[in-house]
């Protein structure tokens, strides 16, 4: 969980520019608010699709016109 723990680094050095005394709690709040909006907006994006507010339910999907391959070189 590498990436995790270096989001809450990030907002760490949020929380401690803020407020010092409180750094931990900040950090802690400041992760769970993030979470959520994210949560939240997924959970909001579906219902959206699900319920086809758009009204594209019965339109074809497109295919591409052309097909591009990449590869990325993993070895440095």
């Amino acid at each position: 969980m590498a990436i995790i723990d270096k989001f809450k680094a990030e907002i760490r050095f949020l929380a401690v520019s803020s407020n010092a005394e409180q750094a931990e709690q900040l950090t802690d709040d400041l992760y769970v608010e993030a979470a959520m909006v994210v949560a939240s907006y997924n959970m909001v994006s579906r219902f959206l699709l699900s319920t086809d507010v758009a009204g594209i339910s019965d339109l074809q999907v497109p295919w591409p016109v052309e097909r591009n391959e990449a590869s990325i070189n993993l070895s440095h």
